[in-house]
């Protein structure tokens, strides 16, 4: 059985647009029209995407008048990101304030879209970083994910693991999250599906089971820039 290893970063996208564990409360976006946040400050790592929904389109051709304030900071580029669902990539190059806007076609209306990106170039927020005897700070140092963990595509449970985290100075973790994915099958045949049951925040260094199909979320918050890392561990 092969789950796709893309399920946590894709929920990791999820959680940096709407935060830990919520569902997309916009109004808008509840009535299936296309919605856009107004801003977007993140940190950025080199080969990343930013994904903005276009949520009620039905084809590319109602998506018009894509435009970057300036593309020497970001580009964009209108994609279907899976059968009837399309969305703008919006790829940063470097530090700096960008505007992407668009007009977008839905539901005999046209929207108005643009969102505000401010970003900043990424760095490591962590001093160190231990699950259970196993350091992984380091594992941060160029990216805000480590795959190579074994929790996702684990087959036993970690009893007992302690999670220890310290941040550098000027950073303070917000939110530890264990989050657990349980295996399905149905009409799309076998694949893993969010346990909202079997997952829960956690303390730091406190200890915890780790059942197999698992991703650790960390948000940790810079506080001179006012904005938040958030790391994935699988």
């Amino acid at each position: 059985m092969k789950w796709r290893k893309s399920l946590g970063l894709l929920l990791l996208a999820v959680v940096m647009l709407f935060g830990f564990g919520a569902a997309a409360k916009a109004e808008e976006y509840v009535n299936n029209t296309p919605y856009w946040q107004s801003t977007w400050k993140t940190y950025f790592v080199k080969g990343g995407s930013y994904y903005l929904w276009l949520d009620g389109v039905a084809s590319k051709e109602d998506v018009t008048d894509l435009k970057v304030s300036n593309k020497k900071i970001a580009t964009a580029k209108l994609t279907e990101f899976s059968e009837g669902d399309y969305i703008v990539e919006v790829s940063p190059k470097k530090a700096g304030t960008v505007t992407v806007s668009a007009k977008a076609k839905a539901n005999g209306k046209t929207y108005d879209l643009k969102t505000k990106f401010k970003f900043y170039k990424y760095t490591n927020p962590f001093k160190s970083f231990k699950i259970g005897k196993k350091s992984i700070a380091k594992k941060f140092a160029s990216r805000d994910y480590y795959t190579k963990m074994g929790l996702f595509n684990g087959t036993k449970t970690l009893s007992k693991q302690k999670i220890s985290i310290k941040v550098k100075s000027g950073w303070k973790i917000r939110r530890i999250e264990l989050q657990h994915f349980t295996p399905v099958t149905d009409e799309d045949g076998e694949h893993l599906m969010y346990d909202e049951k079997g997952s829960r925040t956690i303390k730091n260094n406190t200890k915890v089971d780790i059942l197999p199909h698992s991703s650790l979320f960390i948000e940790v918050y810079n506080k001179k820039t006012k904005t938040s890392i958030y790391a994935l561990v699988e």
